[in-house]
């Protein structure tokens, strides 16, 4: 989520059936140990953007490689993510729109 976000990890927490997280792949993708970057940083460093990053771990060896493929991923992993994607923003959709109100007041 990044400084500054962690309203962001509270609305998750809240609004998804069993939530889970770890701070871990932040400290090592951090430390510069690991030389890739997730999809998001681009709208984190460019953009100023607050948001949550979903990972894939089982088997991500192959991810954005060429054995990359939609049908390497377990449809119950693309279901979960998928739903968990909708109950966040259906929860953030109060919060962001609360935001606009006090600052068109």
């Amino acid at each position: 989520t990044g400084k500054g976000a962690g309203w962001i990890s509270r609305v998750y927490s809240e609004a998804v059936a069993r939530p889970r997280g770890t701070v871990l792949g932040q400290e090592v993708f951090d430390s510069g140990v690991f030389p890739g970057q997730t999809d998001f940083v681009v709208f984190r460093d460019q953009g100023g953007w607050q948001g949550l990053d979903l990972v894939l771990v089982e088997d991500g060896y192959g991810y954005h490689s060429p054995h990359d493929a939609p049908t390497e991923v377990n449809d119950g992993v693309i279901l979960r993510a998928g739903g968990t994607t909708i109950d966040v923003a259906l929860a953030m959709l109060p919060i962001m729109y609360a935001e606009r109100s006090d600052a068109g007041s």
